[in-house]
């Protein structure tokens, strides 16, 4: 345990150096999402292109540019690379704590992509995958916490939309639309970030991090290194119709507002 906190510290240092030293600056993508959407494929799909640089979740709670210093050095150090000739570093945010300066949205640098699930389908995986490590069962209570959780984390993100002030720089995609049409997803990507297009693809490589609990998706489908064909919409079997009711309206409103502001996939 010593030798690998002393390793990490000397990595940190390193990579801290390196950006010190950096002429060219860094682009940031962030991924702005909820759980159980697909972002895990997402960020592994980034990760094809060259230019890009991520891994999924970094848990950093970004309340200045400093924090943008910190990402550079956290997604190298992590995936243990020495070199750092990418152009864009990308973290996913998840969770309504990690962004504590909705301004840096705002940034020249910052591109954001919001990405949406059907509620049902997100809710199904939301209680089958993380109700018992979040709460420790899936009881009636729990299911409850776990609707609170996502009608917040959605009216959250439509905030982000209200407040952002560069559309041009900024994409909405859908969890179908990502899986029925890559290649659009693609395009776009390749034109608010400056990047050719081309080299993005369908195939990913697994990471050191893929499948580990707290980074992303833990789930056999993501180690399989390819878009998987789309399965039939699994609906949670233990969701009261009120709460439908909730979760579908949070969707649309949040769905409403992206589509409003930003360029669609």
């Amino acid at each position: 345990m010593a030798l690998k906190t002393y390793l990490s510290s000397l990595a940190k240092a390193y990579h801290t150096t390196r950006l010190k030293l950096r002429r060219k600056p860094y682009k940031y993508v962030f991924l702005i999402s909820h759980v159980r959407s697909g972002s895990s494929l997402f960020t592994h799909l980034l990760n094809t292109h060259p230019a890009i640089c991520c891994y999924g979740e970094t848990s950093i709670a970004y309340a200045s540019r400093n924090d943008l210093d910190r990402l550079v050095v956290t997604v190298h150090g992590v995936l243990r690379k020495l070199s750092m000739k990418e152009a864009i570093v990308a973290d996913k945010l998840l969770h309504n704590r990690l962004l504590i300066d909705h301004a840096l949205l705002n940034e020249r640098d910052v591109f954001p992509v919001f990405l949406l699930r059907d509620p049902m389908e997100s809710l199904a995986s939301m209680i089958t995958n993380l109700a018992v490590p979040w709460y420790g069962d899936s009881s009636e209570e729990s299911v409850q916490k776990l609707v609170d959780h996502y009608v917040q984390r959605l009216k959250t993100i439509k905030e982000y939309a209200m407040d952002f002030a560069r559309p041009e720089c900024s994409l909405f995609v859908t969890y179908d639309r990502m899986l029925s049409n890559p290649t659009r997803l693609f395009m776009m990507l390749g034109e608010i970030l400056g990047i050719d297009k081309r080299l993005f693809s369908v195939n990913y490589k697994t990471l050191r991090t893929t499948g580990l609990w707290g980074l992303g998706d833990g789930s056999p489908n993501i180690m399989s290194g390819v878009i998987q064909s789309r399965k039939e919409i699994k609906k949670p079997k233990n969701l009261l119709p009120a709460q439908q009711v909730v979760i579908e309206e949070a969707y649309r409103n949040c769905y409403a507002a992206l589509s409003k502001s930003f360029r669609v996939v």
